[in-house]
C-alpha cells in the first residue's frame, strides 16, 4: 500500500511488470515475503541493475564484476574485427576509449575490496589488454591486444 500512496502523493505511476523486489540480507535463511503492486505480485530477484551497477542480495560485487567483464570482452571484439591496422597506439586508444570505461564505470561505488575480486578483474583486464597490470587494485595496462 505504501507504494500506491507514493504514487498519488507524487502524481506518478509505477509499472508492476517493470518492478522487482530485491531482499538484501546476509542471512542464509531468507524469509519468503510477497510484495504486491496494483494486485500484481512483484518478481523477487537475486540481483538487480541500478544505474549500471549490479547489486546482489548478499551485497557482494561478484555478479557486477562478472557482468562488466563479460560486456568489456564483447565490446573488445568490435575493434578486433574492425581495426585492421597493426598500429599499437591506435589499438591502445581504441581499448582505452571503448573497453576500459566499462571496467572502471562507477568503480568508487563497487571498488573491488577482496583479493578474489581484484584478481578476477586483473585477469580479465590482462586477457583483454594482453599485458599484466595491477598496482594496489588499480587497473593499469600498456597494450591492448595479445601479439
Amino acid at each position: 500500500m505504501e507504494l500506491q500512496k507514493l504514487e498519488s502523493d507524487w502524481d506518478m505511476s509505477f509499472n508492476p511488470s517493470k518492478s522487482q523486489v530485491l531482499q538484501i540480507t546476509k542471512s542464509k535463511h531468507i524469509i519468503d515475503t510477497s510484495y504486491y503492486l496494483h494486485g500484481t505480485k512483484l518478481e523477487s530477484v537475486p540481483s538487480a541493475k541500478y544505474l549500471g551497477v549490479t547489486i546482489s542480495n548478499d551485497l557482494t560485487w561478484n555478479s557486477h564484476i562478472d557482468n562488466i567483464t563479460k560486456k568489456a570482452n564483447q565490446t573488445l571484439n568490435f575493434p578486433r574485427r574492425n581495426i585492421k591496422v597493426h598500429s599499437e597506439p591506435l589499438k591502445y586508444t581504441a581499448y582505452k576509449t571503448l573497453v576500459r570505461p566499462q571496467l572502471e564505470y562507477s568503480a568508487p561505488v563497487w571498488s573491488p575490496h577482496t583479493e578474489s575480486s581484484i584478481a578476477h578483474i586483473a585477469s580479465r583486464d590482462e586477457q583483454l589488454a594482453g599485458q599484466s597490470m595491477t598496482t594496489e587494485g588499480r587497473l593499469v595496462s600498456r597494450t591492448c591486444f595479445p601479439p
